[in-house]
């Protein structure tokens, strides 16, 4: 069995929806520890220019997990994310795809917590992108142990034996000794961009939220993309 194990991003790049595409598995490790990264915020392109957008999060302790954080004001900054996505997308070819992202949200989901807020979407993505990977959430397990430990008992619990893994998990998975307590095969993420049509006469703008990507083709194209088919396995 092929799959990934990785936090709920905020919209995340494509490298992270290649992963899922090309994992049979795909867990949520919701029940990690926050920190400021990507899990709550993300950048678009806002007149040809890198903007960040985010949801604000209530002041909570250091070691609040992913799964714990909640929103300070959701209504009102669900509200002015959606217009500012909006503004910016909308003479893209495909905005009726950010659209379609959008409609009939179930707030009372989205609004539970960041994790929830960003599973939601990244499901919602892959739904509409066709993509057949089933989803976990390492919450629902009671994996009480940390990092590379909790990665293989995830890994035993679904028969993972072909694990796709961020690159930013090399590192401590190295010092961790992955490799030799893993039974079974370890292929790091080597999606690579290619430059696709961005609505702004600059270049190429790369690593941006799924956002840009789906603005700009049809969900069909944006699983060719995501694939990247050039990489082998």
């Amino acid at each position: 069995m092929k799959g990934s194990i990785i936090q709920p991003l905020f919209f995340p790049w494509a490298g992270y929806f290649h992963l899922i595409i090309r994992s049979e598995i795909f867990i949520f490790l919701d029940d990690a520890q926050f920190k400021k990264t990507w899990c709550a915020r993300n950048k678009i392109l806002i007149e040809g220019r890198e903007k960040f957008i985010n949801m604000q999060l209530m002041k909570q302790p250091q070691v609040t997990n992913i799964n714990e954080r909640k929103f300070y004001d959701f209504n009102q900054d669900f509200d002015n994310l959606k217009n500012t996505i909006f503004n910016a997308y909308r003479h893209n070819k495909f905005f009726s795809n950010i659209e379609e992202l959008f409609f009939e949200i179930d707030k009372d989901l989205i609004s539970v917590n960041l994790s929830e807020f960003n599973i939601y979407f990244i499901k919602r993505i892959s739904k509409l992108m066709n993509i057949k990977t089933i989803f976990h959430q390492s919450s629902n397990l009671n994996i009480n142990k940390k990092r590379s430990e909790k990665l293989i008992d995830l890994c035993k619990k679904f028969k993972i034996n072909f694990y796709l893994s961020p690159e930013g998990s090399r590192e401590y998975m190295e010092y961790d000794n992955f490799k030799t307590k893993f039974n079974g095969i370890i292929k790091f993420n080597n999606f690579f961009y290619k430059d696709y049509e961005q609505n702004y006469n600059g270049k190429f703008q790369s690593h941006l939220s799924i956002l840009d990507l789906i603005s700009n083709m049809s969900w069909q194209d944006c699983f060719n993309y995501l694939y990247c088919k050039e990489i082998k396995y």
